[in-house]
């Protein structure tokens, strides 16, 4: 008797995956769209810091509606700032510091453009792909 379920969950998870990475792309220019003001070619975006404001909060005010997730934001504010945080606690900002704001569009290039390529390596090394009698003697077996 034959089972196919490693071979469907095998398809399946790998369109999961696109699936997953399209949202992500489709949010991704829809960001794009509607962040898109004209700005000086070589400035970088800079944000001074208020008393009591949090990490969170400047990524919020600076970077409104990024589809990134927060720690990829935090650790890419935190990268380039390194001086504006005590001892580099994320929770210790310093009120009055400068920071440099990210820029947004090289931080989805470095996030979401490997999980593409990823996301197509894994898909073509799956196709053609079968399995053999050893791989197949360890799948599990229903009455």
């Amino acid at each position: 008797m034959k089972h196919h379920g490693l071979d469907r969950a095998a398809v399946t998870t790998s369109g999961v995956l696109r699936m997953t990475l399209l949202v992500v792309s489709t949010a991704f220019s829809a960001w794009m769209v509607q962040a898109a003001e004209p700005a000086p070619a070589l400035t970088t975006a800079r944000y001074t810091v208020l008393r009591g404001e949090t990490l969170d909060r400047v990524i919020q005010k600076t970077l409104p509606g990024s589809p990134l997730k927060i720690d990829i934001l935090r650790k890419a504010f935190v990268d380039l700032n390194p001086q504006a945080f005590v001892a580099g606690n994320v929770s210790r900002l310093q009120a009055g510091a400068v920071l440099q704001v990210p820029d947004h569009v090289q931080l989805l290039k470095t996030t979401v453009l490997p999980m593409l390529d990823s996301a197509d390596a894994l898909a073509a090394s799956r196709e053609g792909r079968t399995a053999n009698a050893g791989e197949r003697r360890s799948w599990v077996r229903f009455p």
